[in-house]
């Protein structure tokens, strides 16, 4: 006899005899009683085969269903219906409270039948029959729902006049596209939403102005950039934090900018990507790369220390991708990656303070890299097989069981379990989400880390057992799936 049940607002306990004869109860199950007992139960997977309206069930979900993943936390949709499980933190799960870190088995979320799902940086959103519903991370307002929470554990209505057609998420701030044009809700201290001024949050999403030809844009440590439609020039715009110039506008480097305005970019030169993070800004066009911003450890990578650059400089070699943070940039032409910046952690290989000129960076096997994250004064790597290695500033723990300060070669971060797909950072504290559980290593001194341990500082991984008190920050994280 196997007994199996789903967790659900009502309990669903159904006893089969396989390979015996089964109860006439089974045949009368409605299909979406069924989908709750396979995906919400522990069951082994012979319920999958208990008679033909179970298969066919299981075989539906299984072929169409929508899965979203980000930062550990995984999301079905299947004819309408949303069920979470993993990382929990800031409330991902939509559990109801975020004081349990993971969620090991799925929870179905109670939302109009939704139609379309959009997540980045721990928060998520569902466009529903009913409007949009916005939960988890909510730093500076940024979900748009008339509050300042930092956490919302249960899916909460968008204030929207329209619905959304298109969600872009970025860290602390969100535009939501509607027939009524573009708004932005969040962190507004630096004028990045570009609302003709900056100061206080915007809890409640307002309209962009000067967006109606804008197609998409991009967000991050205060700085926003914008692309609009080739009907109306193919500009790229640019407004928010600009004290080192790197929205590369070319205005006065100490003045931010409140109204979106053009990046004075060579003309036919189409901008693809950009990425921008503490004050430094980096504009892919196909392999050239045109760089802006805060440079006072050369992480730009022109091979001069020069304080701040506010016009955009055309890098001498080719560039497929860079990730920037820190005051270290990582650059990749293929599969090979080159590294520049501040060295105060020896994670770079080099004993200089800080690299003006890119060079060499070695992956822990050769060409042999999947992510590379940039967490504080160290550089963390998770290779093809899984493994996450580190090196850098050890002072605080960076999963290594040495207590030497620093660590000059790749070392392999034990303890943890398979599936690690990300590092994230906060002041000294690192965590390591993905697989089964969620994992930490660093400073603990009041208890930031969530941990059954007490000691100030844990230098080797250890499972997080209750909400971490700290708000974590999404590392710089280059993904690569070969050449």
């Amino acid at each position: 006899m196997t007994s199996i049940s789903a967790t659900t607002s009502h309990s669903v306990t159904c006893t089969v005899d396989i390979p015996g004869r089964l109860p006439n109860a089974v045949f009368t199950l409605l299909p979406s009683t069924i989908l709750t007992i396979l995906t919400h139960s522990l069951a082994k997977q012979d319920i999958f085969f208990a008679c033909r309206k179970f298969y066919t069930v299981h075989r539906e979900y299984m072929a169409h269903s929508l899965v979203y993943t980000s930062h550990g936390t995984s999301v079905s949709l299947y004819n309408g219906r949303l069920d979470i499980v993993g990382c929990n933190i800031q409330g991902r799960g939509a559990a109801g409270d975020c004081d349990c870190p993971v969620l090991d088995r799925p929870i179905w979320v109670r939302l109009p039948p939704v139609l379309d799902v959009w997540h980045g940086f721990g928060a998520w959103f569902a466009q529903t029959a009913r409007g949009l519903y916005g939960w988890g991370d909510n730093c500076e307002g940024c979900l748009g729902i008339a509050s300042m929470n930092d956490s919302v554990t249960r899916p909460t209505r968008v204030l929207l006049p329209a619905p959304a057609t298109y969600v872009q998420l970025f860290d602390s701030v969100t535009f939501f596209y509607t027939a009524d044009g573009w708004f932005a809700a969040g962190w507004n201290a630096e004028g990045q939403l570009g609302f003709e001024s900056a100061g206080e949050n915007v809890t409640t999403p307002a309209p962009v102005p000067g967006s109606a030809s804008v197609t998409h844009f991009t967000s991050s440590c205060g700085s926003t950039f914008a692309w609009t439609s080739q009907a109306s020039g193919g500009r790229l715009l640019a407004c928010g934090e600009n004290d080192n110039g790197q929205l590369g506008t070319g205005y006065d480097e100490t003045d931010d900018v409140y109204v979106l305005r053009p990046v004075p970019l060579p003309q036919g030169v189409s901008v693809t990507r950009i990425i921008t993070n503490w004050q430094s800004t980096f504009f892919i066009a196909g392999d050239r790369c045109f760089v802006a911003g805060w440079n006072l450890y050369g992480q730009l990578g022109l091979g001069t220390s020069v304080d701040h650059v506010v016009h955009p400089v055309e890098l001498p070699v080719p560039v497929d991708d860079v990730i920037s943070g820190f005051g270290v940039s990582v650059f990749r032409r293929g599969n090979t990656l080159t590294v520049c910046g501040n060295n105060a952690g020896i994670q770079l290989p080099d004993t200089g303070s800080k690299i003006l000129s890119p060079i060499p960076l070695p992956t822990p096997g050769p060409n042999d890299f999947r992510k590379l994250f940039i967490a504080g004064h160290a550089l963390f790597c998770i290779t093809n097989d899984g493994t996450v290695w580190a090196r850098g500033s050890n002072a605080r723990g960076i999963g290594l069981p040495s207590d030497v300060p620093a660590v000059t070669q790749w070392s392999r971060v034990g303890g943890l379990p398979p599936g690690v797909e990300y590092v994230e950072y906060w002041d000294g504290s690192t965590f390591f989400i993905g697989g089964e559980a969620l994992y930490a290593t660093g400073l603990n001194d009041v208890g930031q880390l969530g941990v059954e341990s007490t000691d100030a500082l844990v230098r080797v991984p250890v499972r997080v057992v209750r909400r971490p008190p700290v708000h974590v920050f999404r590392v710089a994280t280059m993904k690569y799936d070969g050449v």
